[in-house]
Parts: C-alpha cells; sequence; structure tokens
C-alpha cells in the first residue's frame, strides 16, 4: 500500500504554485531554490512551535556500562599504560579508580594509554583499577527529558527493580564525582541515583547543541536507564526524502503551514493556506491531546526489600478543550 507520507518533493512542486514558478524544481535556479528552503524551514518552525506534539516524545534507553577491570596499569605523570587489556573506546571523560582514588580521565590515545586530567599522578606496575563509565551521549535528537528517569537492575533485598533518578544541575554532580573514592562504590548497590544533563554547542556555526548523561554514584555493575524524551525535528530539504509524521493529517497540516509561510514570503501578506492552516489547527491539536496519553509502567512507592516489586498503571487524564 502507498504511504501517505508527505515528501520534499511534493512540497516543492506546490511551492511553485504560490511563487509562480516552473513546477519542475530542478530547473529552479539557485535563488529560488534558496526561497523555496527558507519557507520550508519557516513552515516548519511555526508547525512545530503551535503545539508540544505528543509524536515528539519518545522513549530513550541507555545501557549504563560494568565497571572495566580487565588487567594492570601503570602510571606515570597522569599517563596510564594498561597491560593485559583494552580501553574502553568511550575512556574520555570517564573516571578511573586506582589505589582507592577516583580520577578524571582526559584523553584515550590509544588502546593500551589514556590520560588524566590530573598530570601529577603515578602509580607502580601491576597496579589494578576499575574504569567507570558514567557519562553517555544523548541521541542527536534529544530535547528535553518528559516525566520520570528510572534506572533499571538496582538491588534491594532479594529483588532488582527500577527506581527513580533525581535530576541535579551539571556542577552538582562533577563536584560529588570530583569527591568520590573508591571505597564509596565498593560493595555498593544502589546504583545510580542522580544524574545531569550536559549540553555543548558542537558547532559554532549552526547552533546545534549535543547533550551528555552523568551519573553518580559510579555505577557498580550494568544498569538500563529508561525515559521519555522529547526531541527536536530533523531539518532535511533533500527531495527524496519523507517528512515523517503520525498520519495523514498531520502531514497535510504541515503541508499548509509551509505554503501559508511562501504567501507571506512572497505576497507580503497571509492568503487561503495560512486561512486553512489557522481553522485547521485547533482540530489537530485536541487530536493529539487524545491521542498522545502518557501511560508508563512505574515502581509503587514505599516498597520493602525483600520482596516482590508492585507496579502500577499511571495514566494521564485526558484533557479535551
Amino acid at each position: 500500500m502507498a504511504s501517505l507520507s508527505l515528501t520534499n518533493a511534493e512540497i516543492y512542486r506546490d511551492l511553485a504554485m504560490v511563487m509562480g514558478v516552473n513546477r519542475d524544481y530542478g530547473q529552479w535556479d539557485a535563488q529560488t531554490l534558496a526561497d523555496a528552503q527558507s519557507a520550508i524551514r519557516a513552515g516548519r518552525r511555526k508547525f512545530y512551535a503551535a503545539h508540544e506534539w505528543s509524536f515528539l516524545t519518545h522513549n530513550i534507553t541507555i545501557s549504563v556500562l560494568a565497571p572495566y577491570e580487565t588487567g594492570t596499569i601503570t602510571v606515570v605523570n597522569g599517563v596510564v599504560t594498561l597491560a593485559g587489556g583494552t580501553w574502553p573506546t568511550n575512556a574520555a571523560g570517564q573516571r578511573i579508580a586506582f589505589d582507592g582514588v577516583v580520577y578524571e580521565i582526559a584523553t584515550r590515545t590509544s588502546n593500551s594509554e589514556i590520560v588524566l586530567v590530573d598530570t601529577a599522578v603515578d602509580a607502580a606496575a601491576l597496579t589494578t583499577f576499575k574504569l567507570y563509565s558514567t557519562r553517555y551521549s544523548l541521541p542527536a535528537s534529544f530535547s528535553t527529558f518528559v516525566g520520570p528517569v528510572t534506572v533499571e537492575g538496582i538491588q534491594d533485598g532479594w529483588c532488582c527493580h527500577a527506581h527513580e533518578t533525581t535530576i541535579l544541575p551539571e556542577f552538582e554532580v562533577r563536584r560529588l564525582l570530583s569527591r568520590a573514592t573508591a571505597f564509596e562504590t565498593a560493595g555498593s548497590s544502589r546504583g545510580p541515583v542522580l544524574f545531569s544533563i550536559t549540553r555543548t554547542i558542537a558547532s559554532t556555526e549552526i547552533g546545534l547543541p549535543t547533550y551528555v548523561l552523568e551519573l553518580y554514584p559510579l555505577p557498580d555493575q550494568a544498569y538500563t536507564v529508561r525515559a521519555m524524551a522529547r526531541i527536536s525535528p530533523g531539518d532535511s530539504l533533500a527531495q527524496a526524502d519523507n517528512v515523517e509524521l503520525v498520519d495523514a493529517g498531520f502531514a497535510e497540516l504541515m503541508r499548509l503551514s509551509i505554503l501559508s509561510a511562501a504567501e507571506q514570503m512572497y505576497n507580503g501578506q497571509p492568503g487561503v493556506n495560512f486561512q486553512m492552516f489557522q481553522t485547521e489547527l485547533p482540530k489537530y491539536i485536541r487530536a493529539d491531546k487524545v491521542t498522545g496519553v502518557a501511560r508508563r509502567l512505574l515502581p509503587r512507592r514505599g516498597g520493602h526489600g525483600g520482596a516482590d516489586p508492585l507496579y502500577q498503571l499511571r495514566i494521564a487524564p485526558v484533557i479535551i478543550e
């Protein structure tokens, strides 16, 4: 069955009618193409900003790694050389514990060598260690968490269950990690209970941020972090790409938003597509509020250790305006 999703090729052809240019967009000059792409971006921004669409909320799962402790190390002036193992590829930015102290790793220079932030550290050959993975990159489309962040695999008496973590400012989590000691983690089975989100601008030219999740305390074993997150929509302008929305109605609403932006740009005033967009928008917002009701299983608070975890279904109320 053919899909009713909206393709960029369709958008370009429809824009040609509004702009009064050749419908074969392959024949457009650079200025006409730039104008069309400006209208597409403006229309998309208007569509996505009109409402917190539920289809922009996705499940995120992060596999927290168990400590790496294969082999032994020698440390000279903060350079840690590993014998009998291979440093994990994500070692930079993580934490390593040896001789009762936890250090931050600055860089991974090879399979057998990492460099600490503190370059005054030394340790004799055959020193044992544990490398803790506390930092995890969030998906490129990540915008913010929606609702609780839970960690699965927490040991409580005889049972293994999920619990909710608490978000703190980045500097607070890093302060706690900087004071962490190997003794704090030894024998601990609480798992991560605090986290922060670090935002970094990867490119100052385009301003697109990347996000990193940082956990505390140091993960003593493998865990699974689960959360609902709001994502940032993509901005592909390639003619062959689809605009993936939940159904044909939402795709048509985006089409109207884009065409109304083109009308404003070319005619200097709103046109028929703007009027249709304004008419249809409230209907689809109401529909989204009904179909976008969040349902999730969470552990019931106040359970006792040794008992099987009890879960309750939490269903958000349906709001119809």
